[in-house]
């Protein structure tokens, strides 16, 4: 059996020196590519405590905007409605925690007669952690989320004064906030 190209093949290697510059690198270029990548440089990273709260509030804030724009829009007369709500930034977590005290009076007394008496307090608080150790999740207790501390209602129907009233009365039952800190307007 003969191959038909092999003369052609190696006659261009023979051919010179620049044919061995190129065959070599097209070597080195294919054992490149053959090298395992590092999977972990590609893996993602876990979030962090705040990472994971600050992701949680931004949810929490865009759920509750869509939510009353939902609601919203469905007023007969609003027509097409966009939200805005400004939050108050504090959010409140109450972690379960395990106080203990101890107090100790030492009372003594010098060879000259005379006496002293010493008095200490020792306070301790600790977060409870699920599963007992010091690797576990802390207790929550009680959550409070961002308090709502204005919203802008855009709609298409708020020219109407009758629109505008129930938008801000619906407002303010949600949220249960003064009428002063929503503002309806009309949408072009």
């Amino acid at each position: 059996m003969k191959l038909k190209g092999l003369p052609d093949l190696k006659k261009w290697l023979l051919s010179g020196p620049e044919k061995w510059i190129i065959l070599i690198g097209v070597g080195v270029l294919l054992i490149i590519i053959a090298i395992p990548t590092d999977k972990k440089s590609e893996e993602k990273k876990p979030l962090t405590n705040s990472q994971t709260e600050a992701a949680d509030k931004i949810t929490y804030e865009a759920d509750m905007e869509k939510k009353l724009q939902e609601i919203l829009s469905k007023v007969e007369g609003a027509g097409n409605v966009n939200v805005m709500i400004t939050w108050d930034e504090s959010e409140e977590i109450v972690l379960q925690t395990e106080s203990s005290h101890e107090a100790s009076l030492t009372e003594e007394t010098d060879s000259d007669g005379g006496t002293r008496s010493i008095k200490s307090n020792k306070y301790s608080n600790s977060t409870l952690l699920s599963g007992g150790s010091t690797s576990g999740e802390p207790y929550v207790i009680k959550q409070k989320y961002p308090k709502v501390l204005g919203v802008v209602v855009l709609a298409q129907g708020a020219g109407s004064a009758n629109i505008q009233s129930q938008i801000s009365e619906a407002v303010q039952a949600l949220f249960d906030i003064p009428a002063h800190k929503i503002k309806v307007l009309k949408a072009s």
